[in-house]
Formats: C-alpha cells, structure tokens, sequence
C-alpha cells in the first residue's frame, strides 16, 4: 500500500481517509509555521530573516518573549525584543521555540487524548532529536526539531474525526499500535498524519517522517528515510519519561540497530545524552504557552 497513491488503499482506509479530510475539525497550521519551514529550507536564511517573520506575529511574540523570559534560560535582565532574544539563544533554539508554541497553540488535542501529555511526549522528541541530530551531524538536522515535534499529528485528525473511539485504541487484536489504530479507527496514525501533511503542503522529507517513524517491523530500516530514523531514535531516547501511551517500550539494541543505519554506534549515540537532557529542560517552560483545547 502506497499511502500516497489513493488508488492503493482498501475499501476501509479509503472510507477512514475521505471522513478524515472532509470533516470541519481538520487541524489547520498558521501561516507563520509555513513561512518558517520555508525559511529552514532556504540555506540562504538568516537570523534577522527569521525574527521578522515571528515579529509579525504578535500572539507569538509574545509568546515567544515569555519563553526566553523564563527561568529555564535564566537571563539576568529581562529581554524585550525577539531579536535581542535570537542572538542571546542562537537561531536554531529561537527557530524551534517559534514553531513550537505556534503548533502548541493552533493545534486542537480533543477525543479524550490528554493534551498535556500528548504535547509533552512531542516536545521531548521534537528537543530529542534536534540534539541528536547536532550531536551526530545528521544531513537533515534543519528538519528534526519540526519532524520530532510533528511525528504523531496524525492522532490528531483521528480523534476528532472518530470522537466514539479512545486513542489509544485496546490492545486488541495484537501489541502492535499502528494494526489496532487501523482496526478501530480504519487508518493508522501515520498514514494518517501522512495524508494531513500532505493537505498541509508540507516538505517531502518531513511527510516520511511523520509516516515512517514507527519502525518496529521487520523489513530495513534503511527502506525508511534517514529523519524518519532519527525521531525513531529521539523516541527511544525518551520512552520512560515522556511516554504517550499505546507504544510499548523498546530495548537498546532497537537504538543500535537505528544508530547502525545511520553510520553510527550506540555508544556515539549515548555521548549525546547530556546535550538531549539539557534540552529537555525546555519543556517546561515550553508547556506555558496556552494548550488550544478542542471544542
């Protein structure tokens, strides 16, 4: 099954897919996380370019100041401009906490899924895999902290659309997550989210992301793309203290197996656990932006 080739769906992921995306709860994203991805994919893009597509923003400039305000970053002086805030924290911290409180705050969590937690396991894993990606050089680095951040949207979209159904779904008729989504729900949560980045435009190598990094199957993993495997490897990293429940936990030679397809060994992969810890320390902060509720 192509999950980008409607033509390849069965009967029941078509019927799933088309009450999906037609109905009115659809999560939408603001204009500004568009125009940042846009500017993450330009190698040409600059700091100031990036403060005055946030600075346009209100709602998330302030929202932003009051992140950089926080005690987490611990400025001795209040900061008062989202420049000034860019060139304390560097552009890639100032690039992930703008698209992470505009996500946060545009995205609704409804259908009974905790939106707390939900947003706490995505921020761990969009901070996860940012560091590692910096820690290990990986060719897709400006890509994770959004990909780590956006890889279980898809839940999203299903419970709205099936609010009779709990997510997760019993664990019944197997342990394995993605069949059970798609026994209740007719789709599972990444060809789900698949299908939403697509309607979102978003990059090719993002929507891979979102629809392969559930890698517990048998095939290659190199069959996966690269950032598909890094948030894979995030998620590992971060199962115990931020869990989101309906995943089961994996074991360490799941995380060699994911380093050895990326050109690494477990143990340069265990180096970046104090630069992934200390990133953690920003979700806190991070989950003081106003959560958007469903209706």
């Amino acid at each position: 099954m192509d999950p980008a080739n409607p033509a390849s769906l069965t009967l029941d992921e078509r019927i799933a897919r088309k009450r999906l995306l037609s109905t009115e709860q659809l999560p939408t994203l603001p204009d500004v996380v568009h125009r940042i991805l846009e500017i993450t994919g330009d190698p040409l893009s600059s700091t100031r370019r990036l403060t005055q597509v946030i600075e346009r923003d209100p709602p998330l400039c302030a929202n932003l100041l009051k992140l950089v305000n926080s005690a987490y970053f611990g400025f001795s002086r209040k900061i008062h401009a989202v420049h000034d805030a860019a060139v304390l924290v560097g552009y890639t911290t100032i690039r992930g906490l703008a698209l992470g409180t505009s996500v946060i705050t545009s995205l609704k969590v409804g259908g009974g899924l905790d939106a707390h937690r939900y947003w706490d396991h995505s921020l761990a894993c969009a901070l996860a895999a940012d560091a590692l990606a910096r820690e290990l050089g990986h060719p897709q680095a400006d890509m994770a902290f959004i990909a780590g951040l956006l890889h279980d949207v898809g839940i999203l979209p299903l419970v709205l659309s099936f609010p009779d159904i709990t997510w997760p779904p019993p664990s019944a008729p197997s342990d394995d997550v993605l069949a059970n989504e798609a026994a209740a729900f007719g789709l599972s949560h990444t060809a789900a989210g698949g299908a939403i980045s697509r309607v979102w435009k978003f990059p090719p190598e993002l929507t891979r992301a979102i629809e392969e990094h559930h890698l517990d199957g048998e095939g290659p993993l190199e069959t996966s793309s690269p950032l598909a495997r890094l948030v894979a490897l995030a998620e590992w990293f971060i199962q115990e203290d931020h869990p989101l429940g309906g995943h089961h936990l994996h074991p360490e030679s799941h995380a060699a197996a994911l380093a050895a397809s990326l050109g690494h060994n477990l143990a340069a992969v265990l180096k970046a656990a104090p630069r992934v810890t200390e990133a953690l320390g920003q979700i806190d902060a991070m989950l003081q932006v106003e959560v958007r509720p469903a209706p």
